[in-house]
C-alpha cells in the first residue's frame, strides 16, 4: 500500500516537472518571438525613416517687436529630424544668423517646444527667421516669422521734415524727413487745409521701410486732388508713441508749370562738355533738354525733376554731343507737371572756342 502510495506520489512529481518544463520551454519561445517581432519592426521603422522628407517645424517666437537683441527662437519638435538649422535674415535679406543644432544636443522646454539662444546680437530693426529639419540629406524650410527688434528704453524724438512745401506740381508727392534715432516706426498724417479734422492719410510705416541713406520717405500709392495740403509725421517705438513734427504746407497745382530761365551755357565757352544748368520750378516734375545746331538736334532728352535738382538750379552733367568742328550751339529747356507740359524757355547760344588741347586731346 505504501509503495503504491509512493509510486503515485512519484508520477504525480513527474507530470508537474514535465508541465512546468514545458510552460518554460513555451514561454521563452514565446518572449523570443516577441523580441524578435519588435526588433524586426523597430529596423522596419528606422528604415522606412531613412531617405524620407522630414516634417515642418512651427514656429512660436520670436514676433511682433521684442526688447532684446538676443532672442530666443522657440519652435515644435519635428520627429525624426536629426538636425535643425536656424537662419535670420535682416529686412534687406543678409542673412545675420546661420547656424544648425544637432537634435540630440536639444532639450524640450516645459511647453514640449525646442530652443536656442544664438550667440549673436542683433541691432535694433526689422528680422525674418525660419527653421529647416535635416534628415539624412533631406530638408524642409518652416514658414518664415518676423519680429522687429526696439533696443529703446525711451520714446524716440521729434522728427523734421523736408518735403514736399510750397507749390508742387505732382498728385503722388514723395514725403521726406530726417530719420530719427531709435524709432522703429513712423506715422504719416496728411491733410486738406480746408478740413485739418479729418486727415486724407493717416498710416504708420515700418522704419526699415522708408529708411535708407538719404533718409526717410514714403511715396504715396494714391493721388490728392488739387488743393492746399498740411503733413506732419510722428515718431514711435517699442517704448511708445513719440512727438507729432511740426507741420509743412504744400499746394497741388492743376496748371502747367512756367517757362524756365535758362543759366549756362552762353556765349563763348572753352570746353566741349559743358553742363548744363536752368533754374528750378518747384511744380515741374520733370525737364526737357534739347540741344541743336545749325543742321540738327543733337540732343533730345526727359530728366526726372527730383534727380536733376539742388537747391533753387537743375543741372545736367555734360553729355558727350559737341563735335570737333567750330558750330554754334542753341539750347532750351522745357518744364513739366502732371497737368502737362509748360512753355519753352528762350533758345540759348553758345559756341566753344580754345576747346582743344595740345596733341588734340579734348
Amino acid at each position: 500500500m505504501k509503495g503504491r502510495e509512493l509510486n503515485a506520489k512519484r508520477a504525480i512529481a513527474m507530470a508537474v516537472t514535465g508541465l512546468l518544463l514545458l510552460l518554460l520551454s513555451f514561454s521563452g519561445n514565446s518572449v523570443g518571438q516577441l523580441q524578435s517581432a519588435y526588433e524586426n519592426d523597430t529596423v522596419k521603422s528606422s528604415n522606412e525613416l531613412v531617405g524620407d522628407e522630414p516634417g515642418v517645424a512651427i514656429l512660436s517666437e520670436p514676433s511682433g517687436i521684442i526688447t532684446t537683441g538676443r532672442p530666443t527662437y522657440v519652435w515644435s519638435e519635428v520627429a525624426g529630424t536629426e538636425f535643425y538649422c536656424l537662419v535670420v535674415e535682416d529686412n534687406w535679406g543678409n542673412v545675420v544668423v546661420n547656424l544648425c543644432y544637432d537634435a540630440s544636443d536639444l532639450v524640450l522646454n516645459e511647453d514640449s517646444k525646442l530652443s536656442v539662444t544664438p550667440p549673436v546680437t542683433l541691432v535694433a530693426g526689422s528680422y525674418s527667421w525660419r527653421i529647416r529639419t535635416c534628415n539624412c540629406g533631406e530638408k524642409q524650410w518652416s514658414d518664415p516669422m518676423s519680429f522687429t527688434v526696439c533696443t529703446s528704453t525711451t520714446l524716440p524724438g521729434k522728427a523734421t521734415l523736408i518735403s514736399p512745401k510750397n507749390t508742387i506740381g505732382t498728385s503722388t508727392p514723395t514725403f521726406s524727413w530726417n530719420c530719427v534715432a531709435g524709432a522703429t516706426r513712423y506715422r504719416l498724417k496728411v491733410a486738406s487745409v480746408s478740413d485739418l479734422s479729418h486727415p486724407v492719410i493717416t498710416d504708420w510705416y515700418d522704419a526699415s521701410d522708408v529708411a535708407s541713406q538719404m533718409g526717410c520717405s514714403v511715396t504715396l500709392d494714391g493721388t490728392l486732388d488739387p488743393g492746399n495740403y498740411r503733413w506732419w509725421v510722428q515718431t514711435g517705438n517699442c517704448v511708445g508713441d513719440g512727438p507729432w513734427s511740426s507741420y509743412l504746407s504744400f499746394k497741388i497745382t492743376s496748371d502747367v508749370p512756367g517757362k524756365v530761365t535758362t543759366i549756362s551755357p552762353r556765349g563763348l565757352i572753352s570746353t566741349r562738355k559743358p553742363n548744363f544748368i536752368w533754374g528750378a520750378l518747384s511744380t515741374a516734375t520733370e525737364y526737357h533738354l534739347q540741344v541743336q545746331n545749325d543742321a540738327e538736334i543733337v540732343l533730345d532728352e526727359w530728366y526726372p525733376a527730383e534727380d536733376i535738382t539742388s537747391g533753387s538750379r537743375c543741372t545736367v552733367p555734360s553729355p558727350s554731343i559737341l563735335s570737333d568742328d567750330d558750330i554754334d550751339y542753341y539750347w532750351r529747356v522745357q518744364a513739366s507737371n502732371d497737368a502737362g507740359p509748360g512753355p519753352w524757355s528762350s533758345m540759348k547760344y553758345f559756341e566753344v572756342v580754345c576747346g582743344k588741347a595740345q596733341g588734340g586731346a579734348k
